[in-house]
């Protein structure tokens, strides 16, 4: 007994120590990160867990020193330390080593980085996952903005501080977006807002939530419902208004038979093909010729290949010129199939002449059944540290001694792709399809109403990882906010038909040489959503409602609790 009560004392002493240790509150912020990254796929489970990443940032703002009291007289003590900067660190560090462990790897392959200035170089991007929290942080140590922010009452400001951050989310440069609405993806089809506001509502809400349940870590009772209730109101609109699955929406259903071609070509061989060894370029070129012509269960319409699946560096200028500018294994596929050919490679700038700094286009090109050119278009958002530099005027300099960064040419037009059947595509290129503002612009850009999207991708290069199943994941976001099928062509996997309810057509295994076909269904009447016509409109306005329904009410309890104190004296006379 003497025993049992000995280790209970020092259980205890161990929890006294570490609840008022100087480290804990950094442990938190670490802790936070890691929750948030269950949100994604990650190297723990490759399904997401969709409100983990609330709890996470609750957790992290609860350690930020002008969050920790809403009343904020403290934190104009100019004495008092602030470690909000290392509990964002903390916080980005926790998410980068549960969800973005595979930079290395990346690093390696890509950029040729290996041993200790890996590791350091991956522990560093945890400076640039988050630049929404930073930017958000930086905000308050502009003494005059804070003193403006704090004097607005605490219930208006949580409004303010969720679309603000919300604001920062969709607009803060970001290399791989993954925001804390999109986690609830997890409960399609039952996402009917997103059509209307996108994923920045589920943003907001989930904002508002965390800001409104601060107070639970001051062992404060929450004193407004309003934000918790029209949480679940909003999640009960999701489920009311399910998205319907292709078929039972109104327009006319049409099918396309598309056969993706997933070469699995290896990074070795790739960069050998790039570099004009003949023996490289013979086996690429016939494994794409030998799956896409292979016998299958259906004639297919449209052959579609992965990003920078031809290797040599092409010319689009002469391509529409002359049919034999095109190279031969794509207008002998064509022929042989009878099919149009889509695929991924290097389109040179017309005014260039030699291969070097911008001389050549990240593109994808549509050669007809006949083998001849039919559009081609040219990557816009361009992957910093690998298909450029983010220096500016320093990059024509840093090309001449960088060797191992492709230094593209950024894309202009944005051209729509029609096919001998009448249907109608864009396309976007890797972490594009990651960017909702700019899928939003090319689909506002083009004259008709595209049918669905196609996205080229090469995902070799961060190995047997997690990195393809976030890709997708969050790239499926595109398709439920734009009512937009998407076509998903990868050189490893995953490839697959990603749907706008939230479902998704077989996939492919990851790192299979495989050609599969599918029967495609799409709208042909598809028109643009809410989202597309409006992007952030909507939602400010629902928020300017909110923040109007709260200052009323405000405004009552406030005459409430006035006249209260006015009476209160009579009450005690009588």
């Amino acid at each position: 007994m003497a025993k049992l009560s000995q280790k209970s004392y020092d259980t205890s002493a161990m929890v006294y120590r570490l609840k008022n240790s100087f480290l804990t509150p950094f442990i938190l912020s670490f802790l936070g990160g890691t929750l948030y990254a269950f949100g994604f796929p990650s190297i723990i489970t490759k399904s997401p867990l969709p409100f983990l990443p609330i709890i996470g940032y609750l957790i992290f703002f609860a350690q930020l020193s002008f969050l920790n009291t809403f009343e904020g007289k403290e934190n104009f003590n100019e004495n008092k330390k602030s470690y909000d900067f290392s509990h964002w660190f903390l916080f980005s560090l926790g998410y980068n080593l549960i969800g973005y462990y595979w930079i290395p790897n990346f690093l390696t392959e890509f950029g040729e980085i290996s041993g200790f200035l890996n590791f350091f170089t991956s522990i560093i991007f945890s400076f640039i996952l988050l630049p929404q929290v930073f930017i958000f942080i930086a905000l308050f140590k502009i003494k005059f903005l804070k003193k403006m922010i704090f004097k607005i009452q605490p219930d208006l400001r949580i409004i303010l501080f969720s679309i603000g951050l919300v604001f920062l989310e969709y607009y803060s440069p970001q290399q791989f977006p993954a925001h804390l609405g999109h986690p609830w993806l997890g409960l399609s089809p039952y996402l009917g807002m997103a059509p209307i506001f996108g994923a920045p509502a589920f943003s907001f809400f989930s904002f508002w939530l965390v800001f409104s349940f601060l107070p639970l870590f001051r062992k404060e009772k929450i004193k407004n419902f309003l934000p918790l209730s029209l949480f679940f109101i909003f999640l009960l609109l999701n489920f009311l208004f399910k998205i319907p699955p292709i078929g039972e929406e109104k327009g006319s259903i049409k099918n396309l038979n598309v056969r993706l071609v997933q070469a699995n070509i290896g990074n070795f061989m790739k960069l050998d093909s790039e570099s004009g060894k003949p023996h490289s370029i013979l086996s690429v070129t016939q494994r794409y010729f030998k799956l896409s012509t292979q016998p299958l269960n259906s004639q297919p319409d449209l052959i579609v290949w992965p990003e920078t699946s031809y290797p040599l560096l092409l010319s689009s200028s002469k391509m529409k010129e002359n049919k034999n500018a095109i190279p031969i294994v794509i207008r002998t596929v064509a022929s042989k199939m009878q099919s149009e050919v889509f695929f991924g490679g290097y389109d040179r700038v017309s005014n260039k002449i030699n291969r070097g700094y911008k001389s050549e286009y990240n593109s994808a090109f549509l050669v007809s059944k006949e083998g001849s050119f039919k559009n081609v278009y040219h990557k816009h958002r361009l992957i910093p540290f690998g298909e450029g530099l983010p220096f500016g005027p320093l990059n024509p300099f840093l090309s001449r001694y960088i060797k191992n960064i492709s230094f593209f040419a950024e894309g202009k037009n944005f051209p729509l792709f029609k096919t001998s059947n009448q249907s109608s595509f864009i396309s976007a290129i890797c972490y594009e399809i990651l960017f909702s503002s700019f899928i939003r612009k090319y689909l506002n850009k083009v004259q008709d109403n595209p049918h669905f999207l196609i996205n080229l991708t090469n995902d070799s290069w961060y190995g047997d990882t997690i990195e393809p199943f976030q890709h997708l994941f969050l790239s499926h976001w595109r398709a439920i906010e734009f009512n937009l099928p998407i076509i998903r062509m990868t050189n490893t996997g995953i490839s697959s038909i990603l749907l706008p309810d939230g479902s998704e057509q077989k996939r492919t295994d990851v790192f299979k040489q495989v050609s599969k076909d599918y029967k495609f269904k799409y709208n042909s009447e598809r028109q643009p959503t809410f989202f597309q016509k409006w992007g952030l409109l909507p939602l400010c306005l629902i928020v300017a409602l909110l923040f109007l329904i709260q200052k009323v009410l405000l405004t009552i309890n406030k005459k409430k609790h006035i006249q209260f104190r006015k009476e209160k004296p009579a009450l005690r006379r009588s």
